[in-house]
This record gives structure tokens, sequence and C-alpha cells, in this order.
């Protein structure tokens, strides 16, 4: 098929395919060397192929039409030029060229570039067809086309082109479906169909009268042509214009001065409105409420689609950071809860290796737990820590009525609030004053206590160190405020005898012999005996004057020894510098023991336990702990006889007896040699339903569900962990026997047996 079948196949396609007319049915005669044909300025006529023609029509912009020659009498054109008189040359070049032949026009759209021409080609009679689509929109849009491209010429160049586009005829088609189309192709014989009047000119015009009369139709178009100034423009293309744009070179017509004022008015009205609309957005996108609750609903979805383990912490200060931290190296996911923005914008930018969640709100407030998920299936407890003993009683309350049943761990600083706490539900609450006041008391009665406390809850980590031994002796305790009473009262107990030195001189509850003064100057330390005390503390809740106190302690009496307490944690470097004997930091010590409740919840009891521990029974737990661990603290780990937590060793207790020696104490194969040494880990504390056993024998038969506490070290916890799941591993241990694993292996060893 050549070119002229394609491109009319493809114009014609609007219905059933029509069976298309072979090449030999045409008679064309020969154009080769034809070359462009100049019919006018800016109108051309380019051969394409054997009856095949490109009309190129420049009014004012480039558009092009197409001629098909389908017949020797019949011709079709495909859209026409801007204009009728463009189109009229059109023909005459067609009746000239290639004798009287007829004229199916044929529009593919309704604009000027399709049927500019429409208005003559109904003069001659010649027909014009195009979808029921085009003639539609034709007639809703056809004048508002007209207007606009007047709007568009608006050089001096183009007034000829105005004039006739303001005197334009319009145009016609035939409201029908592809299927006739190609019929009255093929026939070569056409008709147009008329309107309900009779008319097959139907311009969409518009005119505003004097009277306010309004015409439309014929006769508005006829009055448009006459009197223009009573036809409003579109003044879309004076939008975003000055003043000085509206005159006459501008405008497609001349305004008045009430259109004038009222295309003003117009424009600067739009363009405040789209500066307002503007200007509302910003600020809606900016507005800290509107924020707050994109991220609340971004923190309930992301919370409601959690499947793993997680747990709450309300409060980001010093002990939070160190907190969140620890469980996030530990894989464990945190949603955070801090009314301080600040606060919560840093955690935003902190690396974590689990990244938790958070949220800036009121912790205590029962909503804001709900939306975190203290009822969600994976929440495994709550974590208070917030600074105010209100705001973690009040949490504790909630949580206690919310979920009874989930894990609460909660800071309290006096023993009020922790009273409180610890009167409903199975809470454990830490009190950083007290937790340190009773190791100070442990380490000038019992190091061994002191130590075994210190292993089991410091960071993961952290360095075996001696414990420190202070002189026995007078001690002096600057500061009487929750911290300097915990102390009184924990080395009273212990008949230390001890002096207070406080700079309040309004209150009246200072133990007899205390010294009213600051404790920052020389003369008030010297009255307390600095140069024959054994020790000071400088408990204060103020950095710099602990330090203060501490430096001039030292110069007044070298050999004393120094404890200080550390309220902010960006101090750290200052206190590390200063190298004094012990330090408090009640952030870590209620972060480092929280963490390692969360990670072996068995520790709270195991420590409760032992805290009723003679010197010589410590002393024995210390000393086989340091037969299990190296240079860094012990690492503490917990499991279960379950199918699920010890696979292996659950179902080799169905089948036989297996006592804590053979696990702790086994041999294990690698390869075919056995391992020299047993595994670097001992049993701590054992738990059998409500039975509690310290240091498990090493002949006690293991059961089903019992729950043991562990130490050793970190290679121990990787061992014991597999050999707890792989059977074949578990069975050279209590057998001696390396069983091989693969069905092919087993039978080749059955059958060499036999």
């Amino acid at each position: 098929m050549d070119l002229r079948l394609l491109i009319l196949a493809g114009v014609l396609a609007t219905g059933p395919a029509p069976i298309s007319p072979t090449a030999t049915d045409l008679i064309v005669p020969d154009v080769a060397g034809m070359e462009t044909i100049e019919l006018a300025e800016g109108l051309q006529v380019v051969p394409l192929d054997e009856g095949v023609y490109q009309v190129i029509h420049a009014f004012p912009w480039r558009a092009n039409s197409l001629l098909v020659r389908v017949s020797d009498d019949t011709m079709v054109w495909v859209d026409t030029p801007y204009e009728d008189k463009a189109t009229e040359r059109v023909v005459e070049w067609l009746h000239n060229t290639f004798g009287e032949v007829r004229i199916i026009e044929i529009n593919t759209g309704y604009h000027w570039d399709n049927a500019g021409g429409n208005g003559f080609l109904l003069e001659q009679g010649i027909p014009v067809y195009g979808a029921d689509l085009s003639a539609r929109l034709l007639q809703e849009r056809g004048e508002w086309i007209r207007t606009e491209t007047l709007a568009m010429l608006e050089a001096p160049e183009h007034a000829s082109y105005r004039a006739l586009h303001a005197g334009a005829q319009g145009y016609l088609l035939k409201e029908s479906a592809g299927k006739e189309v190609v019929a009255a192709v093929r026939s070569a014989h056409v008709e147009t169909l008329p309107d309900e009047e009779g008319r097959h000119l139907l311009p969409s015009v518009v005119a505003y009268m004097e009277d306010e009369k309004v015409l439309v139709g014929e006769t508005a178009r006829r009055g448009a042509a006459q009197d223009p100034l009573n036809t409003l423009s579109s003044i879309k293309r004076l939008m975003g214009r000055g003043r000085q744009d509206l005159s006459l070179d501008h405008l497609p017509y001349e305004f008045t001065d009430a259109q004038r004022f009222w295309a003003l008015i117009t424009m600067y009205a739009t363009v405040v409105a789209w500066l307002y609309c503007i200007g509302v957005l910003l600020s809606v996108f900016q507005d800290k409420v509107f924020l707050h609750q994109i991220k609340m609903s971004n923190f309930r979805r992301h919370v409601a689609n959690i499947r793993e383990p997680f747990y709450i912490i309300c409060g980001y200060g010093d002990t939070g950071v160190q907190l969140a931290k620890s469980l996030s190296n530990e894989g464990i996911l945190s949603i955070i809860i801090d009314s301080n923005e600040e606060r919560i914008n840093d955690l935003e930018g902190d690396d974590f290796l689990v990244p938790p969640l958070s949220l800036c709100a009121d912790g205590s407030q029962s909503e804001v737990l709900e939306m975190s998920g203290i009822t969600h299936l994976w929440c495994q407890g709550i974590v208070t820590i917030a600074s105010d003993d209100t705001v973690n009683l009040t949490v504790a309350v909630v949580a206690q009525l919310l979920n009874p049943t989930l894990r609460l761990i909660a800071r309290a600083e006096t023993s009020e609030a922790e009273a409180n706490i610890l009167s409903f539900g199975a809470n454990e609450v830490i009190n950083p004053f007290e937790t340190f006041a009773s190791r100070l008391s442990l380490v000038l009665q019992s190091p061994s206590l002191y130590c075994l406390y210190d292993w089991t809850t410091s960071a993961s980590g952290a360095k075996i160190h001696e414990p420190p031994v202070p002189a026995l002796g007078k001690w002096i305790v600057c500061g009487f405020g929750r911290f300097g009473s915990a102390l009184y009262e924990h080395l009273y107990a212990s008949s230390v005898d001890i002096t207070i030195i406080d700079a309040d001189t309004n209150r009246r509850d200072f133990p007899s012999g205390s010294i009213i003064g600051p404790p920052t100057e020389a003369s008030t330390l010297n009255k307390a005996g600095i140069k024959e005390s054994a020790g000071i503390i400088a408990g204060t809740n103020n950095d710099a004057n602990n330090l203060s106190i501490l430096l001039t302690a030292s110069e007044l009496n070298p050999d004393i020894f120094r404890i200080a307490r550390q309220n902010a944690d960006k101090n750290r470097h200052l206190f590390q510098a200063a190298e004094f004997e012990m330090l408090m930091q009640r952030g870590s010590i209620v972060a480092n023991t929280i963490f390692a409740l969360i990670r072996t919840p068995m520790l709270g009891d195991f420590l409760r336990i032992v805290s009723r521990f003679k010197k010589d029974k410590a002393g024995e737990v210390i000393s086989r702990m340091i037969g299990v661990v190296d240079d860094d603290v012990p690492k503490l780990w917990e499991f279960k006889v379950t199918e699920d937590e010890a696979t292996a060793l659950y179902k080799t207790i169905q089948k036989r007896q297996v006592t804590v020696s053979e696990i702790f104490q086994g041999e294990v194969l690698h390869g075919s040699k056995f391992r020299e040494k047993p595994i670097s880990a001992m049993p701590l504390f054992m738990k059998r339903g409500e039975k509690n056993v310290l240091l498990p024998e090493d002949n006690r038969i293991i059961r089903a569900g019992d729950r043991f506490l562990v130490c050793g070290t970190q290679n121990a916890h990787q061992q014991m962990c597999n050999l707890l799941s792989n059977i074949n591993l578990l069975e050279n241990i209590l057998t001696g026997e390396n069983r091989p694993t693969g069905l092919l292996w087993r039978w080749a060893k059955g059958n060499i047996l036999k």
C-alpha cells in the first residue's frame, strides 16, 4: 500500500475498517521532479508522493493540511488553512492542476488550523465532514477559539490577520460516524446536513447591547463585527501585565474606560488572590500544629506496623540517651516519648544501629501511651525515666490501668515516690541516689559484694577494675539534698563518722554537728575538719561547685578520698580529667541498671537475693566468676528450657537425664577432636516455678521450663547458643560420639557396624 492509502486509512479509521482501494484503481499524473509550489506569501503546496500533497500555511504560525487524490475525479482534503482566502487559492490550484475534481473535506479537529477555511468550502458546496466530538466542541468552543486567536495577534504586522479573523464566517461539520464518512468518500457523492433552522453556519457569538439585551448567534456575529467595543475580549493574555500595557497596540479591540478599569481591577485582584493562596499554603506547611499532626499520623502508622519486640521509653534526658543507645546496640527497638521538642530533634540526628521511633508529647497522658503501643502485642515493657517523680508515678499508674501485665521499670529520686510506685503491680524502681549510696556502703563494708553489683550492671564492653579502697575514718558530705540524705543514712548505718556541709541557712533538719556555710570555701572545709578526714563527697546539684569543692579539698588534704557527683553528661570530660577516685553519674547508674534488667530480667531477683549475702558468700561468687571471664565485665544472658529457646536440650531431656555439669563442664567437639577446656560460662541463678536456686549444683538435673541466668565471655555466649540449638553438638558432649548428620552418612555408618 502506498503513502496515500496509509494516510487516508489513518484519517478514516473511525468506524469499521473499509476495503481500501488498490493502487491500480488510481490514475495519478507523474509528479516526479515537482518542486514546492508557492501559491501566495506564506502559502505553499509540497508534493510528498504520487497524489499526496502537503499544504503549508504560515498564518501567522506554520500549520499543515493534507491533500490525497483517491481517484481521477475525487480529492480528499484533510483539514484546511487558517482562513477562507488561502483556502480559495488552494481550490483554484486544484482545479487548474487536476481539472474539475470533486473535493471532500475532513476536519480532524475544531481549531483554526483544522477548520479555518470551512466557510469558503461550504459556500462552494464542498462537503465538510468530521467526528461527532469535533462538531460538538466546535459549537461549544468555536467562538472562544476565535477570540483567543485574535488576542494572540498583537503585533502591528498582524493587523491584516486580525481583520480577516474578525470577519471570518465560521465553519460547520457533518455530525456523523466514521462509517458514513467512508461511504461518502467511496461514493464521491455527499451533502451537508443543516441544523434545525436550516443554517449551515452556527457561530457561537454573544453581543451585549446598550439596553442590556443579549444577542446570540448570527445576529450577534454581525453585531460583533460592526461594533467590537460591545464585545468583551478575554483578559487572560493581560494577567501579570502592568497599567502601561493596556493600550490599543496590545489589545484586539480598543477598550472603553469602563472596560479598562474592569480589566485592571480583575488583573490586580487575580494577582492578589494568587499571592494570598500561595502565602496561605506556605504558612500551612510551616505551621507547627500541621507538621505535628503529620508526624503523629506517621508515628501511628509505624507503631501499628511493628512486628518485633520493643520497649517504650518515657524521657530522653541523659539517662534516656544512654539507655536508647544500649538497646539499639543490642538490636532492641525502642519508642521514645519526650515533651521537649529540642531533645526529640536531637534524637532524629543521632546515629543508632536500630533507629528508635520518637514522639514529642506528654508521656503521662493515656492517649499518648496508647498511641505509642502500650497495648501492642509486641510491646515488652515500659520504662519511665523522666526527671520529675510525679510524671514517673503518673506513667506507672496509667500503664497499670491500660496493661496490668506489662513490665514497668521506673526511676524515682525520692523514697516516697519509690514506695508509691512499688505499692501496686510488679514494678521495678531505680533510685540513683539510694543505689549509689548503698554501693558506697558496700565499698566500705563488703568490697566483694560491691564488685558483684558493679560487674552485673556495668555497660557492655566495660573493663573489670579493682574496687576502690577508701581509708576508714571521718567523712565529709557536701550538700544535704536527696543525694546527701541518702548518703548520710547508709553511711551512718555503717557506723561511719559523718559531717554534713550545706549552704542553706533556712533549713533546720540538719544532723547534729553539721556545718552551715558554702562548701566551696576553704574556711568552711577547715571548720569541718578536712585535714583529718578520710574522704569527702561533693554531692550538690551544681557541677561547677562540685569540681571546686574537690579541687579545694585536694589542696588542703592531698591524701583524701574524693567522690564527685556529676549532674550533666556534657561535663563528663571535665570530671574524667580530674581523675577522682569515684564518680556518681546518676544517668549512667539508672541507664546501666535498667538495661541490665531488660537484657536479663532474672537479674533483679538475683541481686535482691545476693544483697543478703555475707562477705564470704559474696567472695565465693566473685571467685567463680573470675574463673570464667577475661578482662571485660561478664556477659550476662539467660535461657529457658523450652522447645523454642533451647530446642536441642529440650528434646534431649525428654529421652534422658541431663545435669548442670554436663552442659557447662562438657567438652565441645570441633571436627573430630575434643576441645581441651569447657565453655567459659557458669550458671549464677536458676528459677524452677516459684523456687529460686542460687549457684545451681553441678549434679542438679535440668527440667523442662527451668530458667537459667548465666555469666561468661562473649565467645562463651555464642558457643552456648549453638549448643542449646544443635542436637548433634549436644549429643557429642553427652556421649562423646560424633553423630553423623546426613541421611547417607547415617545409613553408611549403620551398614558398616553390621
